[in-house]
């Protein structure tokens, strides 16, 4: 994919290079101004890979234009079967020295192997054809993922194809450099993915690249498994996600773990008295196939901290009880979780139960009730807060 050399992004910053994730240098020297480089070769960078790897799967990958085997390192990295076609022989060797089976040839004049999922970052100008050939070429219920300008939703030549096939797009948050310099062009990108699961929807990944500077910071989302719970996980900023998903063989439905992640649907619980609570549930398919409803921040606590001791509960940090971040819970003992109650109570929560904030009673949330006159109730309660009793 070929990138220009300008870069008019403010957020974009020449000495910025060279930091995990970036496009490592090279030994050619880049092309004058204006030029591209031989074969379109402007190799992906790792975050880009990496902020769509965990929106795709598949056992067997392939990378129809895989250069050095950028592609095929992350997919391989995380447990896939990989294979490349690329012309230049030079990158071929690379590839083929990382331990990557990769057949040296022009893509789209070659049969390409059987593939799960088929991921490439094509040559812009042959963009529509690398789409077709994989359409045509992926599994059956397999994914085909491009990463593309996002210009290439547009044109009149393009209208028919679009229509045809249906495809998901994740808009990168940041512009990509391709690069070694980390300049970038004026052009925004994204991941086209086509198959059964992705049909015409918009989606926005957080991931920015890590040697460019934002104005506005991306929080870095951290994702772990809920163990016990295959296909649960549980993300650093206290949500549920699940890739549990459905497909149908013949007449029977069959449910596997490896779809694309989705948000599970939080709802509010109330305690066992019947008292709304500040504590949302998720339904959760536990590994002994019982389904059972479990607490958000139970579940990240799990994930994040570790099984919980015995004895102890989940308590909520500075951040409040409504904010289940990974960073905001810890284990302690049922004392210091009804202190941490008591505090995160205001005044008006005691006086409504007509109870003394603990503040004034030198008590917890079980302080003895002050009896106020009742045409007086506000009178009375403001006259305790003056004389600071």
């Amino acid at each position: 994919m070929s990138a220009l050399h300008s870069c008019s992004d403010p957020d974009c910053r020449g000495e910025q290079m060279h930091v995990i994730g970036s496009v490592t240098a090279r030994a050619e020297p880049e092309p004058p101004k204006g030029v591209r480089r031989p074969l379109d070769d402007y190799p992906t960078p790792d975050w880009v890979i990496r902020a769509i790897a965990p929106h795709v799967a598949g056992q067997t990958v392939l990378d129809p234009c895989c250069g050095a085997g950028a592609i095929l390192d992350v997919f391989a990295e995380r447990g896939a079967t990989v294979g490349g076609i690329e012309f230049s022989e030079v990158r071929a060797a690379e590839a083929t020295a990382k331990g990557h089976h990769v057949r040296v040839g022009n893509a789209l004049d070659v049969e390409w192997p059987e593939a799960d999922l088929i991921i490439t970052n094509p040559p812009y100008s042959l963009a529509q054809e690398f789409a077709e050939k994989a359409i045509r070429s992926v599994k059956p219920g397999g994914t085909v993922a491009l990463l593309l300008r996002l210009g290439f939703l547009e044109s009149k030549k393009r209208i028919g194809f679009h229509r045809a096939h249906g495809s998901s797009v994740y808009v990168l948050a940041s512009r990509p450099s391709f690069t070694s310099n980390g300049k970038s062009d004026k052009t925004p990108y994204g991941w086209f993915l086509w198959g059964a699961k992705h049909s015409r929807t918009l989606y926005f990944l957080d991931a920015v690249d890590p040697g460019r500077k934002s104005r506005t910071p991306v929080a870095t989302i951290e994702t772990k498994p809920i163990p016990g719970a295959e296909g649960f996980h549980a993300t650093s900023d206290g949500k549920i996600v699940t890739t549990w998903r459905r497909y149908r063989e013949g007449k029977t439905v069959v449910a596997i773990p490896d779809g694309e992640p989705r948000e599970v649907a939080a709802y509010d619980r109330k305690s066992t008295k019947g008292e709304p609570t500040p504590y949302r549930s998720v339904m959760i398919r536990w590994d002994n196939g019982k389904r059972k409803p479990a607490y958000v921040h139970h579940l990240v606590a799990l994930a994040f901290l570790g099984p919980k001791p015995d004895g102890d509960e989940v308590l909520h940090g500075a951040k409040g009880s409504t904010c289940n971040d990974a960073d905001n819970l810890r284990y302690g003992s049922p004392d210091e979780n009804s202190d941490e109650i008591a505090r995160r109570r205001g005044d008006d929560w005691y006086r409504a139960r007509g109870k003394c904030p603990p503040r004034f009673a030198g008590g917890g949330g079980d302080a003895e009730p002050v009896e106020l006159p009742a045409e007086e109730t506000g009178g009375a309660f403001d006259d305790l807060l003056e004389a600071g009793e």
